[in-house]
């Protein structure tokens, strides 16, 4: 099948994804997805209407591991599911369902998983905005913006060196059906999900997430959605699953392969930005974390030796020393000094000078920026 980006063999197809352990998450949209990807790897084939509204244990040989399989027109708002397909061991695909971007959920199982080292993916997509926009509360897109800044900056905190695919949500119908979905909100909603997406992308953007439009390209193939509105046909699915599949290649094997020029232009000038935010990510986190290690070795120190005061002579205001030894960070420099703060105080016959720990004293009041 030919894409609106390039062209793809399933040879070529397999290879890129071998040994690659990808990590799905979002609503229907990217089940639809994961699914997708199986039958692609195992059949060369496309998927059914049949299969994307199956609710079995296993599809295509994958399992389910927590929670239970629920159809495509289910729209429980409170449902887990996990999935994972795994093909002699030198491929791996999970997928999460979420019904919210970020909820206690992703904190409590997804980041959890993570941070235990339960799954360690080589690269991360997420779509999820439907159902965060359907709640009948009319602060949501707040909720969503907010949500997305705290699921962004906890993702790059754990993982900052992952590649993390941000899906545009696909246009909706006005007259969408499901019980998901207010009757009030179903005319605006297609609004409320353009509006979502540029908020993605400014969101994105800052956090070093890398954003697919995909919505741009999907507009003008509404005659794949299905008649419900809000689902698609599996040749949509499958050019969504071949559009992601060239930002994978691009990102791990570069352009060259492309055929088309200007797609290998667009791509090459995409993935070098986005390599170059990557890169300052994972090195501002490293420096983070060395930040804090030589914090942390300068308490240790201060508490193998007792603090000292030292007891002088009272001096008249022209003999008395600095006492402004301040902490300097340079954000620029690899390398941060720390030393100790010198404080004085006056009483009648004598000053004391104590020697303090950096730690011991507040960093706003000092003017240093927070780590």
């Amino acid at each position: 099948m030919t894409s609106s980006v390039d062209k793809w063999t399933y040879d070529e197809f397999k290879q890129l994804i071998k040994d690659k352990y990808l990590l799905i998450i979002g609503d229907f949209g990217m089940k639809h997805l994961y699914q997708d990807l199986v039958k692609y790897f195992l059949f060369n084939t496309f998927l059914t209407d049949e299969e994307s509204n199956f609710e079995k244990n296993r599809f295509s040989g994958d399992q389910i591991l927590r929670g239970r399989p629920t159809k495509g027109q289910n729209n429980e708002k409170v449902h887990e599911e996990v999935r994972e397909f795994t093909a002699g061991g030198q491929v791996k695909i999970r997928f999460y369902f979420v019904s919210q971007c970020f909820s206690s959920y992703v904190k409590d199982s997804i980041l959890k998983d993570i941070e235990s080292q339960l799954i360690k993916p080589d690269l991360i997509i997420m779509n999820s905005c439907l159902w965060d926009l359907s709640q009948s509360n009319f602060d949501a897109m707040d909720l969503y913006k907010n949500g997305l800044e705290q699921l962004f900056k906890l993702f790059r905190e754990t993982l900052p060196e992952t590649p993390f695919f941000w899906v545009s949500t696909l246009p909706i119908s006005k007259k969408s059906e499901g019980e998901m979905i207010e009757d009030f909100l179903r005319p605006i909603l297609p609004g409320l999900i353009r509006d979502g997406n540029f908020h993605c992308f400014q969101i994105c953007s800052k956090h070093k997430i890398l954003y697919v439009d995909v919505y741009s390209t999907f507009i003008r193939l509404l005659h794949f959605r299905h008649s419900n509105g809000i689902y698609w046909k599996p040749v949509a699915v499958r050019l969504l699953t071949e559009i992601l599949l060239n930002h994978i290649q691009s990102f791990y094997l570069g352009v060259k392969q492309f055929k088309c020029s200007k797609l290998r232009n667009d791509f090459e000038k995409k993935m070098k930005i986005y390599k170059t935010q990557l890169s300052s990510c994972s090195t501002s986190e490293r420096s983070r974390h060395g930040l804090l290690a030589t914090i942390a070795e300068n308490v240790r120190k201060s508490f193998e030796k007792p603090l000292t005061t030292n007891k002088r002579k009272r001096k008249t205001d022209d003999e008395r020393p600095s006492n402004s030894k301040l902490l300097k960070i340079d954000e620029n420099s690899k390398e941060t000094t720390f030393d100790l703060i010198v404080l004085s105080s006056d009483d009648d016959d004598e000053e004391t000078t104590e020697i303090l720990p950096i730690y011991l004293l507040n960093r706003r009041s000092l003017g240093i920026r927070s780590f």
